[in-house]
């Protein structure tokens, strides 16, 4: 039998997403991100992001104008949004890292 490539060796699956992909661009955007977010919380390590975020391919025109719609006024809803730290009692904004805010 022929001896393998010196350094050519079955490599684990990581389960990450494919390299170049737009999930490994979108995995690298919120690694850098919540570096930086956690640097100027002073919190390292703490969770930034909620899990997953939604593909969706952009059909036409009326279908792009919706997404528009929604980025443009969403974060608007922030305060109603059941996530919201006001919505959590004093002692679980501050066992939860992703609900702590640095100015106030």
């Amino acid at each position: 039998p022929s001896s393998p490539v010196p350094g050519d060796r079955p490599v684990a699956p990581t389960g990450g997403p494919a390299p170049k992909s737009i999930g490994a661009m979108v995995a690298g955007f919120k690694a850098a991100a919540t570096t930086r977010i956690n640097s100027l919380r002073r919190t390292p390590g703490a969770s930034v992001w909620q899990r997953n975020y939604f593909d969706h391919v952009i059909r036409d025109e009326d279908d792009y104008n919706r997404i528009i719609e929604y980025i443009t006024t969403n974060p608007q809803k922030w305060p109603e949004d059941s996530l919201h730290p006001d919505k959590f009692p004093p002692h679980q904004k501050s066992t939860r890292n992703f609900l702590i805010r640095p100015w106030g």
